[in-house]
């Protein structure tokens, strides 16, 4: 079994879960129906915003960009949570775009890691992004579903969309700051490069 395919079980088993107990404490098809239409949309718009950031300019993911910037407090956060025990096991998904993968540094020039930061920094928009969605559609679910589903059924969906997202939006900022110093030396290495050349 590959490592990341524990993630993927758990987010499934967390779905069952939810709709199973909806649909056995009170199957009606209408609740089916809101079980479909919760998921679609919570989960189809997270998807579109994906494939719209990929299409983006890239100075909008410039890692030197103050929203961009990560606390030391956050590190110390990462590591008192065993961010490296457990980063591994979540997957990493290629550029649609571009099909860069984030998966290792294969290259210390600066170019790659420039890339690689922009890469970063779109991943963590697009995860953000993707849990605030997840929290706004809780006001359309007020208005569209009885007050018992949207506590019983799109609640936990939020829920569980809001830790899906978590941990890989942990992961691309707990390697940021180690990405942003690598880049810093190769540009500095570079430098000392050319003013030898010359």
């Amino acid at each position: 079994m590959k490592k990341n395919n524990l993630y993927w079980i758990i987010i499934a088993c967390g779905i069952l879960i939810i709709f199973g107990a909806n649909l056995v404490s009170n199957f009606t098809i209408q609740t089916f129906l809101y079980c479909i239409l919760t998921l679609c949309i919570v989960v189809i718009p997270c998807i579109i915003f994906v494939f719209v950031l990929e299409f983006m300019p890239k100075k909008l993911f410039d890692a030197n960009k103050k929203i961009f910037h990560v606390f030391k407090f956050e590190n110390k956060f990462y590591e008192k949570m065993k961010i490296k025990k457990w980063k591994e096991k979540i997957p990493t998904i290629k550029s649609v775009k571009t099909g860069f993968d984030k998966t290792k540094i294969i290259s210390k020039s600066p170019d790659y890691l420039l890339q690689f930061l922009t890469e970063n920094c779109k991943a963590e928009t697009g995860h953000a992004i993707s849990v605030l969605w997840g929290l706004i559609s809780i006001i359309f679910a007020i208005f569209i579903l009885p007050k018992h589903n949207v506590l019983t059924v799109w609640l936990p969906v939020v829920i569980l969309n809001t830790l899906f997202h978590y941990g890989p939006i942990a992961i691309q900022r707990y390697i940021r700051p180690r990405l942003l110093r690598l880049y810093n030396t190769s540009l500095k290495e570079n430098e000392v490069e050319l003013e030898k050349r010359n």
